[in-house]
């Protein structure tokens, strides 16, 4: 097949990961893959390079430029392509425009978000309106696939559940016999941007009650983009004002997530909402337990006892008790949660079940001409 792969950009992201895993694939499949953005950068050309991937970019000089949306339509046309993919609500939306009159591609966008007070807005809608366009709808995570039915019914026969996935290769268990530390000098690592929803302010709180309470030397490793300065100044200054910021680094925007999950105890992810995050699919992978939210889909990767452990995260005082709950366990019990969450990355998040499922909606969409 001849695929057209459309993000906005290939700086490192959630969507941008994805979207750069599964065209590699796609490719390794033997299938003729274009991957397009209209921005500049990118994060994974080693990948690209080593497999002769094609990437062009529609360069998009102003916001609400329909440049790109032209260009699009030109490269469809020049190519002609069997299938077209977009991931997030611009690329997707740039995609349906793009293609309006046209018998090929066979269109597939792809919703990757949740929407964290659950509302329809006229924005919202209007993408979905717009999905008239598309063969197929595509979501990773089982709230957001829920909301669309809900609020959108008349999606349904298009609609499909695909989740991430995650390279089994690149993220893997230190092989070390003992990696464990003791109850006073715990590793955290925490992979998200620096804004608000990721909740950093209520995992300072937590901090501060491990080290003031239970007289713990717990550090906090954030590795992310700082997305809204004000809120990270928040952040900083309340580490100082109690004292705490010896105990907190932020790392920045980072390119080896793999190697810093090999040297962290745990993934820590108070996310006040997430749909199916990469942080957490990635530390599965890793074998690298987890204190996560309880909201969306977590819960369904992350098991109590099992994979990790699960908290409220508005509450700086549950936080805390399951910091103090994981120091608490035996290394042998670390191990055992280590284990169990390799085997469900094993079983679940291979980069070969996604993008078969793809290839599969693909042939489908194909078929039905």
């Amino acid at each position: 097949m001849k695929i057209l792969c459309l993000i906005d950009s290939l700086t490192f992201g959630g969507a941008q990961t994805q979207m750069a895993n599964i065209a590699c694939d796609l490719k390794d499949y033997g299938h003729q893959v274009t991957l397009v953005t209209y921005y500049k950068g990118g994060d994974y050309d080693s990948r690209f390079n080593k497999r002769d991937l094609r990437v062009i970019c529609l360069e998009k000089r102003s916001r609400f430029s329909i440049l790109p949306i032209l260009k699009l339509r030109s490269l469809i046309k020049a190519y002609d392509f069997d299938i077209a993919l977009a991931f997030l609500y611009t690329p997707s939306l740039y995609l349906e425009l793009a293609c309006i009159g046209l018998k090929k591609p066979k269109l597939v966008v792809s919703e990757r978000s949740v929407i964290s007070n659950g509302r329809k807005t006229l924005l919202l809608s209007f993408f979905a309106a717009m999905h008239c366009f598309a063969d197929a709808v595509t979501t990773n995570n089982n709230t957001h696939y829920r909301w669309l039915l809900t609020n959108f019914s008349w999606l349904k026969a298009k609609l499909h559940l695909i989740r991430n996935s995650v390279s089994l290769e690149y993220f893997s268990p230190l092989v070390k016999e003992e990696k464990h530390k003791p109850l006073d000098e715990l590793c955290f690592l925490s992979v998200a941007r620096v804004q608000p929803e990721k909740n950093a302010i209520t995992l300072v709180k937590a901090l501060e009650t491990c080290i003031k309470k239970f007289n713990m030397r717990v550090t906090i490793m954030w590795a992310g983009e700082v997305v809204d300065k004000d809120y990270y100044s928040k952040c900083c200054n309340l580490l100082k004002d109690l004292g705490i910021e010896k105990y907190w680094h932020w790392l920045g925007v980072r390119n080896d997530v793999s190697h810093l999950m090999k040297h962290s105890d745990a993934l820590i992810a108070p996310s006040l909402f997430e749909g199916h995050p990469n942080a957490i699919c990635e530390a599965l992978a890793s074998g690298l337990p987890i204190l996560a939210s309880n909201v969306c889909d977590i819960p369904q990767l992350v098991r109590p006892g099992l994979t990790g452990f699960l908290f409220a995260p508005e509450s700086s005082a549950d936080i805390a008790s399951k910091i103090v709950e994981f120091a608490n366990l035996t290394n042998d019990q670390r191990r055992s949660l280590a284990n169990n969450c390799r085997d469900y990355a094993l079983e679940n998040l291979s980069s070969e079940k996604c993008s078969l499922a793809y290839q599969n909606l693909f042939r489908k969409l194909i078929s039905s001409q």
